[in-house]
């Protein structure tokens, strides 16, 4: 019962984590200027890459 339920919750973070990543390419097609893209992509990355940290702990 408990490895399922960790199993269930690992593969909820990875859905989440490719979730923000798909929301930061978004922003970096939408955004109007450099700045602006840069700042939503390095958002993007460290998000799914903090959900992916945490899963592994």
């Amino acid at each position: 019962m408990t490895v399922n339920l960790v199993a269930l919750l690992a593969d909820a973070l990875v859905i989440l984590g490719v979730a923000i990543m798909t929301i930061s390419v978004y922003g970096a097609f939408r955004m109007p200027d450099i700045y602006t893209r840069l700042h939503g992509t390095s958002k993007g990355v460290f998000w799914a890459w903090s959900r992916s940290c945490w899963r592994r702990w």
